[in-house]
């Protein structure tokens, strides 16, 4: 046997069938037995998230607040003022309806008081004003009873119209109410007068 060895024959046993000796460290690699080499984490429940509120639905319905409009009408003589009682203001309100169009709608306040003070609740008044979002309101003298003293002044923009912009919550009612004017009637005699 000495004569096969010496003519060349390798003892195969000491390789691996790739040729790399059968002792050295890359015949025999490691795959992942390791536990830290990798170790899979447990799958984790994705909870689906609430979808936003726009302020469609029915709860915004029963806690959105109704809007009134509050003022005083006066009539403006040279001894004074003094309350007019039965006249009435007029609330003209820019509002969006469901698909985007923009409407005007106007109302009329109840007679004032004997104080001459009126209050306008808008939704008590405009029918389907649950589906319109009010953008702007403006409040304009209306009318007066008195025949001595039914001439519309510009004072408090009673004429041109007074932009609703501060109020205060009422929430027992559940109101936003808006004050206006005072706004004023003058007598005839005194809207002929000019004056410097």
């Amino acid at each position: 046997m000495d004569v096969i060895s010496s003519a060349g024959y390798v003892d195969s046993s000491k390789y691996g069938f790739d040729g790399i000796p059968a002792d050295s460290p890359q015949a025999n690699p490691i795959y992942g037995t390791k536990e830290d080499i990798y170790t899979p984490k447990p799958e984790e429940k994705v909870e689906e998230k609430e979808k936003p509120y726009y302020g469609t639905q029915k709860e915004e319905k029963e806690n959105r607040l109704s809007i009134g409009v509050q003022g005083l009408v006066l009539c403006k003589l040279d001894s004074g003022y003094s309350p007019v009682q039965g006249a009435s203001a007029k609330i003209t309100c820019k509002a969006v309806d469901e698909d985007g169009v923009e409407k005007s709608v106007s109302i009329c306040s109840e007679a004032t008081d004997e104080r001459g003070y009126f209050i306008a609740p808008l939704s008590n008044k405009l029918s389907g004003l649950e589906k319109l979002k009010v953008r702007e309101c403006q409040a304009y003298l209306h009318s007066s009873p008195l025949k001595n003293c039914n001439v519309p002044t510009n004072v408090n923009r009673g004429i041109d119209g007074a932009l609703l912009s501060t109020f205060r919550v009422l929430k027992e009612k559940k109101m936003k109410l808006y004050s206006v004017g005072p706004f004023f009637y003058i007598p005839q005699s005194q809207s002929t007068r000019t004056g410097c």
